[in-house]
C-alpha cells in the first residue's frame, strides 16, 4: 500500500509532489516529478531565476484540482507541490510540504474551508492562504478576518493573472521595510 499524506516525509520530497495519476485525487500513492532549474540568461551569463510560488490546492472536487493542476503546470511563476481532498488532509500535507500559498475551497464536507484556513495559519504562519469558492460572498471580508487568509478568488475567475494580481497584493509585498 502507497503512504498515506500523513506518512509523507519532507526530507524526502523534491520541489515536485503530487499524487500519482489515479482515478481519483484523494489515492493514497504520491510520486515526485523532478524539476529541473530554470536559468536566465543576461548578457550571455546564465543565473537561476526567482523560484516559482509553491502552491498547495485543497478542494473536494475532483474536476476542479484537475483543471487547477493543469493552470498551475502552464504557469513558470506557480508550482503546485501538492494537494488534498480534505482538511484532514490538507493540515499534515501543509506541514510537510511548507507551501508559500495554499488555495481552500470554502466550502468541503467535514472540515470546512474556514476551519482549515484557521488551522493552516495557526500550524504553518509562513503559509498564505486565498480561500477559493463559487460566488463572491457578502461575507467575505468576515471570512478573511476570521481565517486569517488574505484574499478570496471566485472559482470562475481562477486564471494564471489573476494568481499574480493576488500574489503581489499579499502583506508584505511594497511596503517599505522597517
Amino acid at each position: 500500500m502507497g503512504r498515506q499524506p500523513t506518512d509523507v516525509n519532507p526530507a524526502q520530497l523534491s520541489p515536485r509532489t503530487v499524487p500519482s495519476s489515479c482515478p481519483h485525487p484523494s489515492a493514497d500513492r504520491w510520486v515526485t516529478l523532478p524539476r529541473a532549474p530554470r536559468l536566465a540568461t543576461v548578457a550571455g551569463v546564465s543565473a537561476p531565476t526567482p523560484q516559482p510560488v509553491t502552491v498547495v490546492v485543497v478542494d473536494d472536487q475532483p474536476v476542479f484540482l484537475r483543471a487547477v493542476r493543469e493552470l498551475l503546470a502552464s504557469a513558470e511563476d506557480f508550482h503546485q507541490v501538492g494537494e488534498a481532498t480534505s482538511g484532514a488532509d490538507a493540515l499534515p500535507l501543509v506541514a510537510a510540504l511548507r507551501p508559500m500559498l495554499v488555495l481552500v475551497d470554502v466550502r468541503m464536507p467535514g472540515m470546512d474551508g474556514l476551519e482549515t484556513a484557521r488551522r493552516i495559519r495557526a500550524a504553518a504562519p509562513g503559509a498564505l492562504v486565498a480561500l477559493t469558492s463559487l460566488t463572491e460572498p457578502d461575507d467575505v471580508g468576515a471570512w478573511l478576518e476570521e481565517t486569517g487568509a488574505f484574499a478570496h478568488i471566485d472559482k470562475r475567475e481562477l486564471s494564471v493573472p489573476r494568481l499574480r494580481e493576488v500574489w503581489a497584493a499579499r502583506p508584505g509585498v511594497g511596503q517599505p521595510q522597517p
